[in-house]
């Protein structure tokens, strides 16, 4: 079973610009409203924490391994519960360039293993709120810097 959340927004920025501050995990509590810490290096097979802090007003902590860091277009995450056959997620930040001052900016979970087609509808309710969340203040801390 796979589920996927996804959401997207159109940011002013070249890909360049919105990667460096994607990469830039020490400076994540200065803009992001969900994702508030990251702690690790932004490199593939890196293992990374990352406090969460839900629109519901829930925190969480994983500990995922970064599985992908394409610059300046993709990074990916995945972390599992107990083990991947029973729950697992992967993250995926993705930047897709529309034009020279452009780029759409795509923030997905892909959910898979047998729990992950019990999980609440308001859970993922919260949870794709809470990407909507951290995509507008991504666009307005990289349009804010712009200008």
């Amino acid at each position: 079973m796979v589920k996927e959340i996804s959401t997207e927004i159109i940011i002013n920025s070249t890909p360049e610009k919105l990667w460096n501050v994607l990469v830039d995990f020490h400076n994540y509590s200065k803009w992001n409203p969900f994702i508030v810490s990251i702690t690790g290096q932004p490199k593939t097979g890196e293992k990374i924490e990352l406090q969460l802090h839900l629109k519901s007003g829930r925190n969480r902590t994983y500990h995922p391994t970064i599985t992908k860091m394409e610059k300046p277009s993709e990074i990916r995450w995945k972390g599992k519960l107990l083990s991947s056959s029973l729950f697992e997620g992967e993250r995926v930040l993705k930047i897709e360039k529309i034009d020279n001052k452009s780029v759409t900016f795509i923030n997905k979970e892909v959910f898979s293993g047998i729990a992950s087609s019990f999980t609440p509808k308001k859970m993922d309710s919260d949870i794709e709120e809470s990407f909507q969340m951290m995509n507008t203040a991504l666009k307005n801390w990289i349009e804010q810097e712009v200008t």
